[in-house]
C-alpha cells in the first residue's frame, strides 16, 4: 500500500506541477557605473585606458580598494571610491569597434603597436599597413594627443587615433535595458497550444502528452511491484 501511495504521488506531481515553477528567473549582477574620468587599471594599478562616461562594467571581485571588473572583454580594476555599483540583469554593452590603418600611411609597409601611449617606448608588434585591429579604450594624453588601447592577432599596445581611419571616437550612449521591456522568457503554459486552435487538435495533442508522461510511471510501477514480489520470495 505504502508504494502505492508514492506511485500516485508521484503520478500527482508530474500532471498537476505548477507551471509558473519552471519559469527562468532574471538575477542581477553586480556592475559599476562609470563615472567622468575613470581609468582601467592593470594589475599593478597602471592605466590602460579611460572609460567610456554612462557605461556599465560588470564586477568580478573586490581588491582592497579597487573593484576587479571587465570592460570590452578585458579584465581590469578600477577605484572604489570613483564610481558607484549597481545591479544589472543583462550583459551590458561595451565600445569594441573594429579598425584599420588611415590611408595616408598606405605608403609604409606596416605600423608599429607600442607598449606604452609614447612614440619612443617599446614596440610590441608591427602590423602590416592592410591590417584590421580591435579597439578597446582611449588613452588621452596631455603632449602627444589620444592614443587607441587596441588588440592585434592577441597582442595588445596602442596606436596613436589619427594612425587610424577613426580618429576622434564618438560612443552611443549607453541605455541599460529595463526589465520590463525585456520579453518574458517562455514557459510550459505558452508553449502549449492557442485557444483559436481547433478543440480536436487540442484534445490529441494533451492526450499524447498524458500518455508520454504516463508510459514511463507506468514501467516504474512494474519495476516497484517485481522488486517487492522478487523480496518476498527470498524472505520465504
Amino acid at each position: 500500500m505504502k508504494k502505492i501511495m508514492v506511485v500516485l504521488s508521484l503520478i500527482a506531481t508530474v500532471l498537476f506541477v505548477d507551471p509558473s515553477a519552471f519559469k527562468a528567473r532574471a538575477t542581477d549582477v553586480p556592475h559599476v557605473i562609470i563615472s567622468n574620468d575613470v581609468w582601467l587599471l592593470n594589475d599593478q594599478a597602471e592605466k590602460l585606458f579611460m572609460l567610456p562616461v554612462g557605461y556599465y562594467a560588470e564586477i568580478v571581485g573586490i581588491e582592497g580598494g579597487y573593484y576587479k571588473v571587465i570592460f570590452n572583454g578585458i579584465n581590469g580594476m578600477i577605484l572604489k571610491n570613483s564610481v558607484s555599483a549597481v545591479g544589472y540583469h543583462t550583459i551590458a554593452s561595451g565600445t569594441i569597434l573594429t579598425l584599420r590603418i588611415n590611408d595616408e600611411y598606405h605608403e609604409f609597409e606596416s605600423i608599429k603597436l607600442q607598449r606604452t601611449p609614447d612614440a619612443l617606448s617599446e614596440s610590441v608588434i608591427s602590423m602590416p599597413i592592410t591590417a584590421t585591429f580591435t579597439f578597446l579604450g582611449e588613452y588621452p594624453t596631455e603632449t602627444s594627443g589620444v592614443w587607441y588601447y587596441v588588440n592585434y592577432n592577441q597582442s595588445y599596445g596602442y596606436i596613436k587615433s589619427t594612425r587610424t581611419n577613426i580618429s576622434v571616437m564618438k560612443y552611443e550612449p549607453f541605455i541599460p535595458e529595463s526589465k520590463t521591456d525585456n520579453m518574458a522568457p517562455t514557459t510550459v503554459e505558452e508553449s502549449m497550444p492557442d485557444d483559436d486552435t481547433e478543440p480536436l487538435e487540442r484534445n490529441v495533442i494533451k492526450v499524447a502528452i498524458v500518455i508520454g508522461m504516463i508510459v514511463p510511471i507506468m514501467f516504474i510501477v512494474l519495476l516497484i511491484f517485481k522488486t517487492g514480489k522478487t523480496r518476498k520470495y527470498y524472505d520465504e
